[in-house]
């Protein structure tokens, strides 16, 4: 899921880099464009089309003439001029004139139409042998604003203002980021959870729409095929044990006919002794294959009980000094006064079966014998139960072997390697059942240590 939530948020980090070098690249292009326009409209710009007329302006005499060049010049921007007097407000001369256009004014007339309009045609003044000229353009072909100054404080304030801008923006990005974020995770979580549980194992059924509906939808399937899968494979576990577990029994049953047989020598009573062990061993196996098999299709295998934990240690020690025939193996333990007033609620019969799992395992893989210690307490309202014994160890291969240490910790995957049989792999179902941990340690020629911590 981490994985997959740091690939959504690469993505949505790309795509917010991209808007943020658009937007730049958005600015550059409009500013490149605006100059490229800017400098194909030199030509026409207001004040040399005045210039032009200006200067081609003469008086001879009382009367005044164009030349070509400034007419050529009013034509090409479909302009028109007038000169006002600077002394009684007449129109001394006019070219293009239109009809509406007044022919006197007044100083506050000048005033407004070089501030605004005149008669809504953009016009312009320019000064001639001290008289007005003035050029006016069609309408609708230039925009004036009325106000060409600002405060120098709002000059001063504008680079404040643009790193303002710049920062609003950055803070819209990052909440557009967390807001795409957010959907995009409530939409991608329910697959994300349901690809989890299809890897535990528990079947899902995710729904089928919007933008995953075709992954959710094989993921459904894929769920069903597997289920399927696993019925068939549990119900041929069933079967083979039952097949076993049938002759077996009977194996065993006469087994200890024959031994009640007073004529058996020594050497054959001590033959039939292994073949019931041997029997004794497959019928656990088998019912360890059962029962792994019930756990693996979270079959419910528990049942919940309220019991004493001081109890339960001491009654499996006890069965295992009573019942211990080889003198090889020694068990001791040491067991905190705080259990006797400490009580558990689960199943005790498979608590009692996984522990046993633990000791039973330091046994078979020590034939040479070994020091087996239990030792129990509460600490931070959790039980700890500590089972190990001082035996060879476990004989890892050098890639799993740790440069620096010489300790090793195993998840669940790692226990089947570990040539331990299905016990521990019961062992730490059952512990997780009931909420708790279990944590293996082993060093080579240095024993083997099982470390449960079940919350009270």
């Amino acid at each position: 899921m981490n994985q997959l939530s740091k690939a959504l948020k690469k993505s949505l980090l790309f795509i917010i880099i991209s808007i943020i070098v658009l937007i730049f690249s958005n600015i550059f292009i409009t500013a490149f464009v605006f100059r490229d326009i800017s400098n194909k409209n030199e030509l026409f710009k207001i004040e040399r089309v005045m210039k032009a007329v200006s200067n081609a302006l003469t008086i001879e005499g009382t009367q005044y003439t164009i030349k070509d060049s400034g007419i050529d010049e009013l034509n090409n921007n479909r302009a028109w001029s007038m000169l006002i007097d600077k002394d009684d407000g007449n129109v001394k001369w006019s070219i293009y004139l239109p009809k509406e256009i007044p022919i006197k004014y007044s100083a506050t007339d000048v005033s407004k139409f070089s501030r605004y309009y005149l008669k809504d045609y953009p016009v312009f003044t320019w000064e001639h042998d001290e008289d007005l000229l003035v050029v006016g353009f069609p309408k609708d072909s230039y925009t004036k604003i009325p106000s060409n100054y600002y405060y120098i404080d709002t000059i001063k304030k504008l680079p404040i203002f643009i790193i303002y801008i710049i920062l609003f923006d950055i803070i819209a990005l990052l909440i557009l980021f967390f807001i795409m974020d957010y959907f995009t995770m409530k939409k991608i979580n329910p697959t994300v959870e349901g690809i989890k549980n299809l890897k535990d194992g528990t079947l899902i059924n995710l729904e089928e729409k919007g933008t995953f509906a075709e992954i959710n939808a094989n993921l459904n399937k894929t769920a069903q095929v597997l289920s399927r899968k696993d019925k068939v494979r549990a119900d041929w576990v069933t079967g083979v044990s039952h097949d076993v577990r049938t002759p077996l029994t009977m194996i065993i049953g006469n087994i200890d006919y024959l031994k009640r047989n007073e004529h058996l020598t020594e050497g054959v009573q001590s033959k039939l002794d292994i073949i019931e062990n041997q029997c004794l061993k497959i019928k656990s196996l088998v019912n360890d294959l059962n029962l792994y098999s019930k756990i693996e299709h979270n079959t419910k295998f528990l049942k919940g009980e309220r019991f004493n934990i001081a109890s339960l240690l001491r009654e499996i020690i006890v069965d295992y000094i009573n019942n211990l025939k080889d003198e090889k193996y020694n068990i001791d333990y040491e067991l905190d006064d705080v259990l006797n007033d400490a009580y558990i609620f689960g199943d005790k019969t498979m608590l009692k079966r996984a522990l046993e799992n633990m000791i039973n395992n330091s046994m078979i893989h020590n034939p040479d014998g070994c020091n087996i210690h239990l030792s129990s307490t509460i600490k931070d309202k959790n039980l700890i139960i500590i089972i190990k014994d001082d035996g060879i160890g476990m004989n890892m291969s050098a890639k799993n072997r740790s440069i620096e240490k010489n300790m090793y910790r195993y998840e669940e995957e790692d226990l089947l390697n570990l040539k331990h049989g299905l016990g521990l792999i019961i062992s730490k179902k059952i512990i997780d059942s009931h909420g708790g941990n279990l944590e293996i340690e082993t060093k080579e020629k240095g024993g083997f240590k099982n470390l449960i911590m079940i919350p009270l």
